[in-house]
C-alpha cells in the first residue's frame, strides 16, 4: 500500500517553490511560465515527462537524505510535529500536520533544483514544439548524469520559504535570455575544464588531438556520438549559437547571426589545417578549440560590432549583393574594417566633426587590430586577396578591396587634420571654415590624382596621354618587384656584415689600410645637391655600414660598428684610422655643432676595449696592470700640458678613457679596502691609491667622477661612511667636506617606501625620543588612519629608524637612556598596536638593541646598515603578515627546527635526470666527482685522461681506463636534489644569473633574497638548528648569510641595470608590495598569484 503519493507531494510544492526563485532579468511572468512548465511535467503522461518525474524525485531523496544525515534531529521529527500545539490548531488535523511538515522540508530543495535546471530558461527546451527531439533527449541525459550535473545540497538546517534563491542567467546583452542547447552554460564549463586538463597531459599528441580524445571518452561524448550526422549538426549550431551568447555581449540577432558566421568560418579554417578532422560534422571542443586559436580576431570583430553598429546594415548588403561571404576561413574582421574605413570616407562632412572624431577615435584601436594582425599577412587566400585588390568606389557599393593599412591610414590623418585645423578654425576663424572644409575632402584622394582631372590625363613623370575613364591602380607586379628587392638587400646586408667581421677581422693584424678606409668610406653617402637648388659641394650623409647607398639617415647617427672592429687590435696601429674617421665625421657631419656625444661614443668604445683586454686575467697579470696604470697617472700630466687641448685627439681621447677606467678601479678598490685592518692591506693596491690621490688633486672633476662612479656602484650610504673618515677626505671636493662639518650628513630611510603613514609614526617616536615622553608616540597611534593590519608593521619601523639606530652614533651621548627605554618599553606592553606576545618581544629586542648578529653599533652598523635594515623590514613583514605563502620564510626566520628537511626556494634542483635524456648527451658516460658533481665521460665510457670537475674543481678522471678512488660511476634514475640551502661557498656564484623554472633573473634573485634574509633571521634566533639546514656545512652561519646576501644585491644590480641605492629600493618597495598584496587577499591562492606576477614584472 503506498503510503504517500510523492507526485502529487511535489505538484502541490510547485508554487512554493518557485514563489522562492528570483531572476535576474524579469518579473513575475517567468514564475507563472516556471509553474506551468513544472506542473504539465511533473506526470507520467509520456516516457519524457515521466522520466522528467523519475529523476526530480531522484534528485530530491538525495538531497533529503543528506540533510537528514546533517541534522540531528531529523529522526524525532514525527514527535516534535505532535508536540506542536500551534501547528496542530493552524493545520486542524495530525495528517494535515505532517503534510504541512513534509512539504516544509521539500520546498526549498525543489526550488534549488529549479534554480539550476531553469537557467537561462533551460525548461522551455522540454515543452517547446519546435524543440527537436535529440535536443530533449541532450536535456534529459545531463539531467539525469548526476556528476556532469552536480546539484549539491546547499540548503541550511534553518531554510525556510521565506528564503529566496536567485537564478542565475548567464547570457550576456539582450538580444535573447533563452538557451537552444540543454544546460549550455554547464556544458561550456564541462569543456573548459577537460581543455586546462588536456593541456597538463604529457604524450605524443597534441593538446587539441588530446582535448578531443578525452572529451569522446566522457560519457557526455559517446552519447552524442550515437546521433545521426543530422542531429549531430543540430546540436552543433545550438551551442555554437549559445556559446557566442556565453562570451560576448551581443545587442541584436543580426550581430548575433555574423559572430555566429565569425566563429563557424574559424572552426572551417582550423578543419581544413588540421589532419586529423575528418567527420563532416565535427565534435563540440571543436568550438572552443576555434575561439581559443581566433580569441582576438573574434573579440576584435565583436568590438568593431559593437562601436560602430552600421557595419551589421554593410555587411549584410554586402552578402546580398556577392551571394555569400567566404566560410573557408575567417574574413569578416577585415570586411568589416574595410567597410568602416568607407563609410567613415562616406560620411566626412556630412555630420559634426565632432561626431565624425568620436567614431574615428572609437574605431582606432579595433581598426589597426585588423590592420596589423599577422595571421592576415600572407598574400594567399580571401584575406590576402582582400588586402590586395584594390576597386574603383561606386555609389552604394561597399569598397571592400582597398588595403586597409594605407586607407585606413588616410582616414586617421584627416581625423588628425579634422582635430587639430578644422576645429580649431571653426571657433577661431569662422570666416575660413567652408575653405578648410574644400580641402579636408581632398585629403582623403591620393596626391597624384590632382594630376588626373578631365583633358589633363598625363603621366606626371613620363608625361604619356591616359583615357579620361582612367583609374588609379597600385601594380601587383611592381610591388612583387619591390618586395623581392627588398629582401634581396637584406639578404646582401648580412652577408656583408658577416663577410667583413669574419673575414677582415680574423687575424691577429688589422687589414690593410686600403680596406679599412673602404670600411670608413661605407659609412657615409655624398648625394650630390637637387637641381634648380642652390650649387654647392654635395651634401654629405650618415647610414648604416652597408654597400649600398640610397638609404640614408635622417638625422647623422654615429656607429660604433666599425670602431669596435678595431680596437680588437693594438691601438698603435689602428689609431691613424680612428682619426680618420673622428676627423670625417668632425668637419662633414657636426660642423660647429656640440661634438660632446660624439667624443662621449668614442670614449666609451676605447674603455670598452681596454676592459676586455684587461678584464680576465690572473692576480699576477691584474697585479702588471695596477702597477702600469698607477705609472700613467704619476706621467700623464707631463704627457699632457693642456686639459682640454684646442682640437681633439684620438690619442687624447684614449688618454681620457684610460683616465676613467683607472678610476674606476680605484672605486672598486676603495669598496675591497674599507673597513679592513691594517695588516692584511694590499701594498700594491694601497700604492695605488696614493697614486688615485695624487692624481685627484690635478683637477676636482676627477673627484667628481670618482664620487660618482662609488656612489653608483655601492650606494650614498658608503660614500657618506668614506666622507666621515679622515682618510678618505681626498675623494672629494673641498667644498664638500667642508659642508659635511657644518651640517651632520642625513641618512636615507628607506622605510619611507610606506608613504605618509609611516613618515608620520616615524616622526613621533622621534619627538618622543627629542622630548623623553612617550605622548606624542601615543598620539600618533590614536590617530593613525592607515589600514591597521600595517600599524604594527609601522611602529617596529619608526622604533627601529628612530631608536635603535641611535646606538650607531658616534657620540655616546645620543644612545637612548635606561629611562627612555623603560619609558618605551612600557607603551609597548600597555599598547594594543602590537597585538602578539611575538611582536611585544621583537620590538624591546630592538628597543634594548639585543637581537644577535643584528646589534647597531659604530662599526658594523656603517659597514652593514643596507643588510641590516632589510633583515629588520624582512623581520617585521614575516611577524605581521597573516598569509600561508609568508609561512614557509617565517618557518625559516623564527622556526628553523621545522626546516631541517625542507626543499628551499630557488636551490638547484638534479638534473642529471634530464641531461641524460638530451640529444647532445647520446652516448656519454656519467660519473660523479669525489663532491657528487656529475662528469661525463666519452667513447667507451673508461677514463684516459685526468682533470677537474666544472664545479668545484677536484681530481677527476683517469688512466689507462683506471678511475681514480673517489671518480665514480653516477647512480641515475633517482632524483637527487638536496634538501637545504645547498648554494654553497657565495664567492663562487656568478655575477650574473640565467632564467630558471620559468621565473625571470629578477624574480628569481629576489625570491633567492627573501630566503636569505630569513634565514639570517633564523641564524640570529636559532643558530644550531640552522647549521643543520646549510650544506655543506659552515662555521659562521651569520657571516656565510651576510657574504649570500650582499652576493644576491649585486647580481639583482646588475640584472636591473641599477644603481646600488635604486637596487636597495626595489628590495624594500617589493617587501612592502609583498605585504599589502597579503592583506588585499588573506589566506587566498589570490595572493601568492599576485606576489609571484609582481617578483615577475619586476
Amino acid at each position: 500500500t503506498q503510503v504517500l503519493d510523492t507526485t502529487i507531494l511535489l505538484r502541490t510544492c510547485v508554487q512554493s517553490a518557485v514563489g522562492m526563485l528570483r531572476d535576474q532579468n524579469e518579473g513575475c511572468n517567468r514564475s507563472t511560465r516556471r509553474i506551468e512548465i513544472l506542473l504539465s511535467l511533473l506526470c507520467e503522461a509520456d516516457s519524457l515527462k515521466a522520466s522528467f518525474l523519475k529523476i526530480t524525485k531522484s534528485r530530491l531523496l538525495s538531497h533529503l537524505e543528506e540533510q537528514e544525515e546533517n541534522s540531528c534531529t531529523m529522526k524525532e521529527w514525527v514527535l516534535r510535529s505532535a508536540s506542536n500545539l500551534s501547528a496542530l490548531q493552524e493545520a486542524g488535523t495530525f495528517r494535515h500536520t505532517l503534510w504541512k511538515r513534509v512539504q516544509n522540508v521539500v520546498t526549498p530543495s525543489l526550488a534549488y533544483i529549479v534554480s539550476v535546471i531553469d537557467r537561462d530558461a533551460n525548461l522551455d527546451l522540454l515543452v517547446k514544439p519546435a524543440t527537436e527531439n535529440c535536443v530533449k533527449a541532450v536535456w534529459m541525459f545531463i539531467f539525469n548524469d548526476l556528476k556532469l550535473l552536480n546539484i549539491p545540497y546547499v540548503i541550511g538546517q534553518g531554510s525556510s520559504q521565506t528564503e529566496t534563491i536567485l537564478v542565475q542567467n548567464y547570457f550576456q546583452g539582450t538580444v535573447s535570455d533563452v538557451n537552444e542547447m540543454p544546460f549550455s552554460w554547464r556544458i561550456k564549463d564541462y569543456l573548459e575544464d577537460l581543455w586546462a586538463q588536456a593541456r597538463y597531459i604529457t604524450g605524443d599528441k597534441g593538446h587539441k588531438e588530446k582535448f578531443i580524445d578525452i572529451f569522446q571518452q566522457t560519457p557526455l561524448g559517446k552519447y552524442l556520438a550515437e546521433f545521426s550526422e543530422k542531429e549531430k549538426n543540430i546540436l552543433f549550431h545550438c551551442y555554437l549559437r549559445d556559446f557566442i551568447l556565453l562570451t560576448a555581449g551581443v545587442s541584436s540577432r543580426r550581430e548575433l547571426k555574423f559572430l555566429q558566421m565569425a566563429l563557424l568560418s574559424c572552426i572551417e579554417e582550423m578543419k581544413a589545417g588540421s589532419s586529423s578532422a575528418e567527420q563532416n560534422v565535427l565534435p563540440l571542443p571543436w568550438i572552443h578549440l576555434g575561439y581559443c586559436q581566433y580569441r582576438s580576431r573574434l573579440q576584435n570583430f565583436s568590438r568593431i560590432l559593437a562601436v560602430y553598429p552600421d557595419v551589421v546594415s554593410a555587411l549584410t548588403g554586402y552578402a546580398e549583393r556577392e551571394g555569400s561571404i567566404p566560410r573557408h576561413q575567417m574574413v569578416l574582421d577585415v570586411l568589416a574594417a574595410l567597410a568602416c574605413t568607407e563609410m567613415l570616407e562616406g560620411k566626412l562632412l556630412k555630420c559634426k566633426p565632432q561626431i565624425w572624431l568620436q567614431q574615428v577615435k572609437n574605431l582606432q584601436m579595433p581598426v589597426e587590430l585588423v590592420c596589423t594582425a599577422s595571421d592576415l599577412k600572407s598574400d594567399s587566400g580571401p584575406c590576402g586577396q582582400l588586402l590586395q585588390q584594390v576597386r574603383p568606389y561606386q555609389q552604394g557599393q561597399l569598397e571592400v578591396l582597398m588595403r586597409p593599412r594605407s586607407h585606413w591610414n588616410q582616414v586617421f590623418a584627416v581625423s588628425l587634420f579634422v582635430e587639430h585645423v578644422l576645429l580649431g578654425v571653426e571657433t577661431v576663424m569662422p570666416e575660413m571654415q567652408n575653405l578648410v572644409k574644400k580641402y579636408t575632402s581632398h585629403l582623403l584622394k591620393s596626391c597624384i590624382k590632382q594630376w588626373l582631372v578631365p583633358a589633363q590625363m598625363l603621366c606626371p613623370f613620363c608625361l604619356a596621354s591616359l583615357p579620361d575613364d582612367y583609374t588609379l591602380g597600385v601594380s601587383k607586379e611592381l610591388s612583387d618587384i619591390i618586395t623581392k628587392y627588398s629582401k634581396f638587400r637584406k639578404f646582401c646586408n648580412s652577408f656583408f656584415i658577416d663577410l667583413v667581421s669574419t673575414m677582415c677581422f680574423k687575424d691577429n693584424e688589422p687589414p690593410e689600410k686600403a680596406v679599412i678606409q673602404e670600411l670608413l668610406k661605407l659609412l657615409f653617402a655624398h648625394k650630390e645637391v637637387l637641381r634648380g637648388c642652390q650649387e654647392g659641394k654635395p651634401s654629405v650623409h650618415t647610414k648604416s655600414l652597408s654597400p649600398f647607398d640610397d638609404v640614408v639617415d635622417k638625422t647623422p647617427v654615429i656607429r660604433s660598428v666599425v670602431l669596435k672592429l678595431l680596437l680588437k687590435y693594438s691601438f698603435n696601429n689602428v689609431k691613424a684610422y680612428m682619426q680618420d674617421y673622428l676627423s670625417q665625421v668632425e668637419n662633414w657631419i657636426l660642423g660647429n655643432d656640440d661634438k660632446t656625444e660624439l667624443y662621449t661614443l668614442f670614449v666609451n668604445c676605447l674603455e670598452d676595449s681596454m676592459c676586455e683586454k684587461s678584464g680576465v686575467s690572473a692576480e699576477e697579470i691584474k697585479t702588471a696592470f695596477l702597477r702600469d696604470d698607477g705609472h700613467f697617472l704619476a706621467n700623464y700630466f707631463q704627457w699632457n700640458s693642456q686639459d682640454t687641448p684646442q682640437e681633439v685627439s684620438i690619442e687624447y681621447l684614449q688618454g681620457v678613457a684610460r683616465i676613467r677606467m683607472c678610476l674606476d678601479r680605484a672605486a672598486e678598490l676603495l669598496y675591497e679596502l674599507h673597513g679592513t685592518a691594517n695588516g692584511s692591506k694590499d701594498n700594491e693596491k694601497e700604492m695605488y691609491l696614493q697614486r688615485v690621490m695624487q692624481f685627484c688633486r690635478q683637477n676636482d672633476w676627477y673627484k667628481v667622477y670618482l664620487v660618482r662612479k662609488i656612489t653608483n656602484q655601492y650606494g650614498l650610504e658608503f660614500t657618506q661612511s668614506l666622507s666621515s673618515e679622515q682618510q678618505f677626505h681626498w675623494i672629494f671636493p673641498t667644498e664638500i667636506i667642508q659642508q659635511q662639518l657644518r651640517h651632520q650628513p642625513g641618512q636615507i630611510d628607506q622605510f619611507l617606501v610606506w608613504g605618509k603613514n609611516y613618515k608620520m609614526m616615524r616622526d613621533a617616536v622621534g619627538k618622543a625620543v627629542i622630548e623623553d615622553h612617550m605622548e606624542s608616540i601615543e598620539a600618533a597611534l590614536k590617530d593613525y588612519n592607515g589600514p591597521r593590519s600595517a600599524q604594527p608593521v609601522h611602529f617596529l619601523l619608526a622604533v627601529f629608524r628612530e631608536f635603535t639606530s641611535q646606538y650607531g652614533c658616534g657620540d655616546s651621548r645620543l644612545h637612548p637612556t635606561q629611562k627612555q627605554c623603560l619609558a618605551l618599553k612600557e607603551l609597548i606592553q600597555n599598547s594594543k598596536v602590537l597585538p602578539s606576545l611575538e611582536l611585544q618581544t621583537f620590538a624591546e629586542s630592538l628597543v634594548d638593541n639585543s637581537i644577535p648578529s643584528l646589534t647597531v653599533n659604530l662599526m658594523d652598523y656603517s659597514y652593514n646598515r643596507v643588510v641590516i635594515d632589510m633583515v629588520i623590514h624582512t623581520g617585521s613583514i614575516l611577524l605581521c603578515g597573516q598569509n600561508r605563502v609568508l609561512e614557509p620564510l617565517r618557518n625559516l626566520a623564527f622556526s628553523p627546527h621545522t626546516m631541517k628537511d625542507a626543499f628551499l626556494p630557488t636551490m638547484p634542483e638534479d638534473l642529471l635526470a634530464q641531461a641524460v635524456t638530451w640529444k647532445a648527451t647520446e652516448g656519454l658516460h656519467w660519473y660523479s666527482c669525489p663532491n657528487g658533481h656529475p662528469c661525463t665521460v666519452g667513447e667507451c665510457g673508461q677514463p684516459m685522461q685526468y682533470g677537474t670537475c666544472p664545479d668545484c674543481w677536484a681530481p677527476v678522471g683517469g688512466a689507462s681506463h683506471r678511475p681514480l678512488p673517489n671518480f665514480h660511476r653516477a647512480q641515475l634514475g633517482a632524483d637527487r636534489t638536496q634538501t637545504g640551502h645547498v648554494l654553497g661557498n657565495p664567492g663562487n656564484r656568478k655575477a650574473t644569473v640565467t632564467s630558471e623554472r620559468e621565473m625571470s633573473p629578477a624574480a628569481l634573485i629576489l625570491i633567492r633574497l627573501l630566503t636569505h634574509l630569513a634565514l639570517f633571521l633564523g641564524a640570529t634566533k636559532d643558530p644550531q638548528s640552522l647549521l643543520q639546514i646549510i650544506k655543506p656545512p659552515v662555521q659562521d652561519p651569520v657571516s656565510f648569510l651576510l657574504q649570500h646576501i650582499h652576493k644576491d644585491l649585486e647580481q639583482l644590480m646588475n640584472t636591473l641595470g641599477k644603481s646600488s641605492d635604486e637596487t636597495t629600493n626595489v628590495a624594500h618597495l617589493i617587501l612592502c608590495s609583498f605585504f599589502k598584496e597579503t592583506h588585499q587577499h588573506p589566506d587566498q591562492c589570490g595572493g601568492q598569484c599576485n606576489s609571484q606576477s609582481l617578483l615577475a614584472t619586476v
